[in-house]
């Protein structure tokens, strides 16, 4: 009896723990919009596409890195914050599938690559 008492609250963990991984931003993400409220400046996916390559790559251990306009940033991020080598900790949000960025005024809007 306490062996199947066990291996159901085992189980129990195991699946808790696999739905929070669900919700973790590591992966690899590609950026589909980017605006600045301060200047009405709006750049959509179609145009970003034509620039060149935006990616954001999110490791389980807090490090990654982002790729913008040939040039890859260093970065560590954490459940609040994405945090570029030499900047100041910028505030994100998860919601529907896309993590949204907050820069300053500019936001940056990312897409899960699968």
């Amino acid at each position: 009896m306490v062996k199947k008492i066990t291996a159901t609250l085992s189980l129990a963990v195991f699946l808790i723990l696999a739905g929070c991984a669900k919700d973790s931003p590591a992966g690899s993400w590609r950026l589909i919009e980017l605006s600045d409220e301060s200047s009405g400046m709006f750049i959509s996916q179609e145009n970003l596409a034509a620039m060149g390559d935006y990616t954001m790559q999110l490791y389980e251990d807090g490090s990654g890195f982002m790729y913008m306009a040939g040039k890859s940033v260093s970065l560590k991020w954490d459940a609040e914050t994405i945090t570029l080598t030499d900047s100041e900790p910028q505030p994100y949000t998860m919601d529907g599938g896309k993590l949204r960025l907050q820069d300053l005024d500019a936001v940056l809007v990312f897409v899960k690559d699968e």
